[in-house]
């Protein structure tokens, strides 16, 4: 169904719903953020060899995030429904399990233990023969993250440091 297609009173009324849905969750829920947003754009690809491509893209994307309030503060929930088809994406059981989920998130998280802070070991292992693993950023204590990888290979300037005496270089 394309965007333009979606009446805005339906597109509110779907908002609020999914609000009403997400506050019903408990009372800590104490804010609830939703948002909608659409697009269709039709575009063409040609070239000098007489190539020629069309294409219409349809995106949809409804979030919802919510706070919730308790004795240990504040936590949040987010729930995102997002797609390359139109408004039949969002359907009520679809808004509603998102809802459900960001609030319940929340809630769910006041009951948390705090996470554990300080200085923890770390271990670098290799993997597919890299010495560290893809998307694995080590940062030395002054937080120069490129210094402690140029650090493994000995390179860096201060390859004779901690990190690199840790290692073994």
């Amino acid at each position: 169904m394309l965007p333009a297609d979606v009446d805005k009173a339906r597109k509110i009324d779907l908002l609020r719903h999914a609000d009403d849905v997400a506050r019903s969750q408990g009372p800590s829920v104490t804010q609830v953020q939703v948002a909608l947003g659409d697009s269709s754009r039709h575009f063409v690809v040609a070239n000098s060899e007489g190539v020629y491509a069309s294409d219409h893209q349809i995106r949809t994307r409804f979030n919802i995030s919510c706070v919730a309030t308790g004795d240990t503060g504040m936590q949040t929930g987010y729930r995102p429904i997002a797609g390359t088809r139109g408004f039949e994406l969002l359907s009520e059981g679809a808004v509603e399990e998102a809802a459900r989920g960001a609030a319940q998130q929340a809630i769910t998280k006041l009951d948390a233990r705090p996470a554990p802070s300080g200085d923890f070991p770390v271990v670098l292992a290799g993997v597919r023969g890299n010495l560290v693993p893809r998307g694995v950023r080590p940062r030395t204590r002054g937080g120069r993250d490129l210094e402690a990888r140029v650090g493994l290979y000995g390179k860096s300037r201060t390859a004779g440091g901690e990190l690199a005496s840790y290692l073994g270089r």
